[in-house]
């Protein structure tokens, strides 16, 4: 529902927002092509998740270790909803067939040159790559709504790592991005 919907938060209360929410689901989940650019998205995030992963123990906390990052629902939503955006446009404002496909394959030779980059690095510069210290420190603040903060935290990171095609130094500003 997110990749389709293009939206961090899902608000079911609202009934002719979640009709027209509806109609665009329906017609993202019948377009061949949507589903495929989902399908590339998981494959491109479960890429991103096997490299962060070789970061076994970087800290303590919540986020210690690479894996942590996309075991949590806020950041693979994060993801997802940024990769949406970017390949199908924001909502109202959508993308043509052709211009689809081509930041489609954009983003997934992108992101393969920054997996392939981490998973050649040593386990020192995945570390200092990664930056989990100021992940964590981001998360660690007092807010009333913590998935929703979360979800746009994650949003606004991988937003930026998509717009600077996935060639950040590190990962601090796409952090620090919300």
């Amino acid at each position: 529902m997110a990749f389709s919907l293009r939206k961090t938060n899902i608000d079911t209360r609202e009934s002719l927002s979640e009709e027209f929410s509806r109609l665009d689901l329906v017609a993202n989940v019948a377009d061949e092509k949507v589903q495929g650019y989902f399908y590339e998205t998981l494959s491109t995030m479960a890429k991103l998740d096997i490299a962060f992963d070789r970061l076994d123990v970087a800290s303590h906390g919540r986020f210690a270790r690479g894996r942590d990052i996309f075991s949590s629902q806020p950041a693979r939503i994060g993801y997802i909803v940024a990769v949406s955006q970017h390949v199908l446009g924001k909502v109202g404002l959508e993308k043509s067939s052709k211009e689809r496909s081509a930041r489609m394959g954009a983003l997934v030779k992108d992101a393969e040159v920054l997996t392939k980059k981490l998973s050649t690095s040593s386990i020192k510069e995945l570390r200092d790559f990664l930056r989990l210290d100021v992940l964590s420190e981001t998360l660690d603040r007092k807010v009333g709504q913590v998935g929703r903060y979360e979800r746009a935290v994650f949003y606004e990171a991988f937003k930026l790592l998509i717009e600077e095609r996935f060639s950040v130094p590190d990962m601090e500003p796409c952090w620090r991005a919300n």
